[in-house]
């Protein structure tokens, strides 16, 4: 394994956070009564109900007063549109697990420069996962705690040659409903690829990059560390790369799939790629879609982090890569090419909802995908509301190619969508 390299002693964490006491992460098996002890007001019931997590919002970038939380929390079948803070010291925005699984997201345009957009789903805590950046400089690490307990979570850096040895990233505790901000680009080297593993030894925690390069910018979701995975919409035009992390002690080698209109084939230039231990790696797969949306998929001998970086125009647009799905839902900002990928060898069929209740099933063809133009919903007079497509049967990916002022990419979410727990071994000395 490549040593770790030492970097100069890193800026304190900027950190205020405030408690607050939110709903728990599951739905208890019982009925509940007006007080919310088991029956109380009542018989009780031993019919389970549906198992739901409480979710964490990102925060507005700071200085960023526009932005929208749009989510399903308050009825599965239409999204709200409401209002999310900006100061990373606030209390974190959270929806609270319930009766069905909340899906939603915070989306921002024309902030802070024209043509740009902003795009970062509500996640679950999850106890490991990895937040993965082409080059650190302009990026900071937003940690949220959705639980009724605190968090406490340490920090690994994995750069281009290797792990990276780093000051101040032990022991970061995320208070119950709070959230916190880690600058990363003080810890990493600036124009390299890093990922930061983010492991739990109490709690669990939401992260997300906020990235801003001067250019583009948008919320880059933690990925899980996968054996195969799907990158469920790349855009067409502009340059796409791939941040490869592996973070086991075995070289990893990952071979990508492009998957298209006509089916699956090898992206240029990148169809196999080492990457080996406690490192980040970068696969360009541009000249794969240039003509055409599309998707991929990876396959890797040892699991892997995997995310897509994305510039079209001068903005960004990221997001990380997801297991196979047997349904989900995708919550849609604006307007947008939805995309349906199977890599397997058989074709699956998927059924399709819209927010306009329309149904429609589609027949996902063995290595391709569908494309799907949602119809948008009316909202106030001369404007769209945001859609919400919910898809179930098959094992597919799904994500959102959104346009308009700038990209953004929108994965699936959903119950099924939820973040596993994969956990690999990882030596202290490298924290």
């Amino acid at each position: 394994m490549t040593a770790a390299r030492d970097l100069l002693p890193a800026v304190g964490v900027l950190l205020t956070a405030a408690g607050l006491t939110v709903a728990a992460l599951t739905v208890p098996p019982l009925s509940t009564g007006a007080d919310g002890a088991p029956g109380a007001g009542g018989s009780q019931s031993l019919a389970p109900q549906p198992s739901t997590h409480a979710l964490a919002c990102p925060s507005a970038p700071p200085g960023q007063s526009a932005a929208q939380l749009l989510d399903n929390s308050a009825s599965a079948e239409k999204v709200a549109v409401g209002h999310v803070g900006n100061d990373v010291a606030a209390a974190a925005r959270l929806l609270p697990a319930g009766q069905h699984q909340a899906v939603g997201g915070v989306w921002l345009t024309g902030a802070p420069r024209a043509d740009v957009s902003w795009w970062g789903p509500c996640l679950p805590g999850a106890a490991d996962q990895l937040v993965q950046l082409a080059n650190p400089t302009g990026a900071k690490l937003l940690l949220a705690n959705p639980g009724a307990s605190d968090a406490r979570v340490d920090l690994t850096l994995y750069g281009a040659q290797g792990p990276v040895r780093a000051i101040g990233t032990s022991g970061i505790t995320v208070p119950a409903g709070a959230q916190q901000l880690v600058p990363i680009s003080v810890q990493a080297p600036a124009g390299k690829p890093v990922g930061a593993r983010i492991v739990a030894s109490q709690g669990r925690v939401a992260a997300w990059a906020m990235v801003d390069d001067g250019g583009g910018a948008d919320y880059l979701p933690a990925a899980t560390v996968l054996g195969s995975q799907v990158l469920p919409a790349v855009p067409m035009g502009g340059t796409s790369q791939v941040l490869l992390t592996n973070p086991g002690e075995q070289r990893s080698t990952v071979k990508l799939t492009a998957h298209g209109r006509r089916g699956a084939f090898q992206p240029t230039g990148a169809a196999e790629t080492i990457v080996e231990p406690g490192s980040t790696v970068l696969a360009d797969v541009s000249r794969s879609f240039a003509g055409e949306v599309g998707s991929l998929s990876l396959a890797s001998d040892q699991p892997v982090a995997a995310s897509l970086w994305s510039r079209v125009g001068k903005d960004l647009a990221l997001a990380p890569g997801m297991p196979l799905l047997g349904g989900g839902e995708l919550v849609l900002p604006a307007a947008a090419t939805v995309i349906l990928t199977n890599p397997a060898g058989a074709d699956q069929q998927v059924q399709v909802r819209q927010s306009d209740g329309s149904q429609k099933e589609w027949t996902v063809p063995g290595g391709g995908v569908v494309t799907i133009e949602p119809q948008p919903t009316t909202g106030q007079p001369g404007t769209a509301a945001p859609g919400l497509i919910r898809f179930t049967g098959g094992q597919v990916a799904a994500g959102a190619v959104v346009t308009g002022a700038g990209t953004s990419l929108v994965p699936a979410q959903g119950a099924a969508a939820a973040r596993g727990d994969s956990t690999l071994r990882q030596d202290p000395a490298l924290r």
